[in-house]
């Protein structure tokens, strides 16, 4: 569906009032957080479906909802907004340092590879610039969700985003804590990895229990796992590994300092599998935001000297 209307000023000035009416799925919603009367919302979106031509909303006494034209307008109409205030953001700051709200989503082993190591130097060098961070294992979309950046293994990057490494090449890797190890002995071969107890990963709330991705005499292999526990975090799974309750696999930069004290013990070394960092991923339009490039910046330095 194409719309074909012209952009007037009235017609813009009429969009945030549109925006907000549909994430509220709500005249009534959209007017409290506007500090607007119910009746001006509904006559600023009537004045804007007049001079667009079509219906935006489908209204009922107990729903709204949107219309094809209105989704368009939604998609659209967001995308541009958020480009305009980049834009403006980047003005605003040319001849300041980097400041405002930074809205990062992140899984959960992003917190101690590269957000913890990032926070000192980020404080310190730029104290008016905040962070929020959300922790989300699963894929999301982070545009709809109002983040200004996301970050995920290199592979998993949404496609239409630019991404940038943040890391160097992670490595996968097998470790069991010395009490497992005195218990149960160490694996001789991949083989011998089904007569041991084993801490599987689930990816997302209901997904499959991951495959462990190793190599095998040059060739990349996935091998089944069916543990005692099943877990979806990484952190967890390091701390139940470090307790003894089984073989576990998670990257080596998360396993070093403990491999490094001795309470972990790398497993089936030469099966080791080489991974692709972790990225940065943002929209095009936000690749010059100060704060997005201060965040960016930063952490290739502190990872660049953590090497």
């Amino acid at each position: 569906m194409k719309l074909n209307f012209m952009i007037d000023r009235e017609t813009l000035f009429h969009l945030p009032t549109f925006i907000s009416v549909a994430e509220a799925s709500s005249f009534t919603g959209a007017s409290g957080k506007l500090g607007m009367s119910p009746s001006a919302v509904s006559q600023a979106i009537r004045a804007l479906e007049d001079r667009i031509g079509h219906p935006l909303f489908v209204r009922t006494t107990r729903h709204v909802s949107l219309t094809d034209a209105g989704r368009l307008l939604l998609e659209k109409a967001q995308q541009h907004l958020r480009e305009l205030e980049v834009s403006i953001d980047v003005a605003r700051a040319a001849a300041s340092e980097p400041s405002g709200l930074l809205r990062l989503n992140i899984p959960r082993i992003a917190m101690p590879l590269i957000i913890e190591p990032v926070l000192p130097v980020l404080r310190q060098r730029y104290p008016k610039l905040r962070l929020e961070i959300a922790l989300n294992d699963a894929a999301v979309d982070i545009m709809e969700q109002g983040f200004d950046a996301g970050i995920r293994l290199g592979t998993l990057a949404e496609q239409d985003m630019i991404a940038t490494a943040v890391t160097p090449p992670l490595t996968a890797i097998m470790a069991a804590a010395p009490s497992y190890i005195a218990r149960k002995g160490l694996p001789q071969s991949l083989a011998d990895l089904a007569q041991h107890e084993t801490i599987s990963f689930r990816l997302g709330r209901a997904g499959r229990i991951y495959r462990w991705e190793l190599q095998d005499n040059g060739n990349d292999v996935e091998v089944e796992n069916d543990g005692a526990f099943i877990v979806n975090d990484t952190i967890f799974n390091l701390s139940l590994c470090v307790s003894g309750y089984g073989i576990a696999y998670m990257f080596d930069r998360l396993a070093a300092p403990y491999l490094a004290e001795g309470s972990l013990v790398q497993v089936l070394p030469q099966h080791v599998m080489p991974e692709s960092p972790m990225v940065l991923y943002f929209p095009r339009f936000a690749n010059e935001q100060p704060k997005l490039r201060a965040f960016i910046n930063v952490a290739r330095e502190v990872m660049k000297a953590a090497d």
